[in-house]
């Protein structure tokens, strides 16, 4: 080596020590730029979790809806078979009354009675009561009489349910004419 060029090893120590800041400056970008990508993603998530709790909510409230509506829906499609116990009940001859399956089926009514009222079905009892076109079906009419004025129902063919304002079923009736 000449007595004017630079040693080596010098050469690598001033250039390690340039390097220095601008590796430094390096690794801060890159810091900052992983930190910036884990607040997107916490951010992210964030916004994930409060759509989920809104999702929960308007599927609990979407049921507590539909539940109602489906327990209508199902007694209704209940209620033929109701009337046709009731009828069944009605043309039993008097001898038979205290038979045992007659004694079953009128349990099977009771039953059946029970359960529309635990969804707080009730019947729609009309009779001698104004028409009215919400609750009632007009089958026919009858002439008025002094019992019974005109517009007023004269006889329940079929009976009406209601559950709370919601008719399930308008009552078939005869209306004084």
């Amino acid at each position: 080596m000449g007595v004017n060029e630079p040693d080596e090893a010098q050469l690598t120590s001033e250039d390690t020590q340039d390097d220095q800041p601008q590796q430094a400056d390096a690794a801060q970008d890159e810091l900052a730029k992983a930190q910036a990508l884990v607040q997107e993603f916490k951010d992210a998530l964030q916004r994930e979790r409060a759509d989920f709790q809104n999702y929960r909510r308007r599927m609990e409230k979407e049921r507590e809806t539909l539940r109602p509506n489906i327990t209508a829906e199902v007694m209704t499609k209940m209620l033929p078979v109701v009337d046709d116990i009731e009828r069944a009940m009605g043309s039993i001859p008097a001898e038979d009354k205290e038979k045992d399956w007659v004694t079953g089926i009128l349990q099977i009514s009771r039953k059946f009675t029970n359960l529309l009222e635990a969804e707080g079905i009730k019947v729609i009892s009309p009779l001698g009561e104004p028409f009215d076109p919400k609750f009632h079906e007009a089958i026919g009419a009858d002439e008025p009489t002094d019992e019974i004025e005109s517009g007023h129902i004269t006889a329940v063919l079929q009976k009406g349910y209601v559950k709370g304002d919601r008719v399930l079923r308008p009552a078939m009736v005869r209306v004084a004419g």
